[in-house]
């Protein structure tokens, strides 16, 4: 690589990390005033609207599953063996295809958008599942969907440790991580196996879910706080010829073992702001 295009590519990317922050940060600003054009208008109203809606759609008494991913399809599998009404929403064609091929009711567009939502009758729906990979997705599908139904039951999958409390604070009825989830099932099992009984399992992690996994969480992000190790003191010198009392120290010398612990210790370093302890 040239000196010439080693210093754009430089610059290039200096330029996009500053100027990045200013345009995430005026996006919404910018999409409202495009909105009060009447010719963007229009073309973002195109966007918005559901494109397609299966015959079959039931209205009344069924349940929503936004996103046809693994999980949105292990809980379709799941209703319709127990015979309950389900819509899903998706905005991926081929999804909408293999949804029309084996007769599962289906709402073609972005389950983001408010109209698409007030298509899918989730005022007179029972529960909505929001199973979406993007946060930013989750989070506005959440936020209309109770500006359409304040009092539905809602269920999130959260993709990241972070959004759990955003998502209770939106209005969610549960938000389920499923790390976590995978964590409270593989305990579970070897609790089982270690004659614990089941009631008391199923009500220690009937609380872990109702803190919103707040027991599993570390109190503060670890990976922010580095603890260095200190390094093992120098052993003591032997003493010296003619030295007062023989020795450098008088006091009492230092166990063996004294030492290792000190050095297998780690150190909080002071610009944490918290003690050395994790308890």
């Amino acid at each position: 690589m040239s000196r010439q295009l080693y210093l754009l590519v430089v610059s290039t990317t200096a330029v996009t990390l500053l100027v990045t922050p200013l345009l995430l940060r005026g996006a919404p600003r910018l999409l409202a005033k495009l909105q009060g054009i009447p010719f963007f208008a229009r073309w973002l109203e195109a966007s918005e609207r559901p494109r397609a809606l299966s015959p079959d759609a039931p209205q009344q008494d069924h349940v929503v599953v936004c996103g046809y991913g693994q999980v949105g399809q292990d809980i379709v599998r799941i209703l319709e063996a127990r015979r309950h009404p389900v819509l899903v929403i998706d905005q991926s064609e081929r999804v909408i295809q293999h949804l029309r091929s084996r007769g599962i009711p289906y709402l073609y567009g972005n389950a983001a958008s408010a109209p698409v939502l007030e298509k899918a009758g989730l005022p007179r729906a029972r529960a909505l599942v929001i199973a979406l990979p993007d946060r930013l997705s989750m989070r506005l599908c959440l936020k209309r969907a109770l500006e359409l139904a304040p009092h539905l039951d809602v269920v999130v999958r959260a993709t990241h440790e972070e959004d759990i409390e955003q998502l209770y604070q939106l209005g969610a009825r549960e938000v389920v991580h499923p790390e976590f989830e995978a964590s409270l099932g593989l305990c579970s099992h070897v609790l089982l196996k270690l004659d614990e009984p089941l009631e008391v399992i199923q009500q220690e992690i009937l609380a872990i879910r109702s803190s919103h996994y707040r027991d599993l969480r570390p109190p503060y992000p670890s990976c922010l706080i580095p603890t260095p190790v200190s390094w093992p003191a120098q052993p003591p010198s032997p003493p010296l010829l003619g030295h007062a009392n023989g020795s450098r120290d008088s006091g009492p010398p230092e166990p063996a073992t004294a030492w290792w612990e000190h050095w297998q210790r780690p150190v909080q370093p002071e610009w944490a702001g918290i003690s050395g302890s994790a308890e």
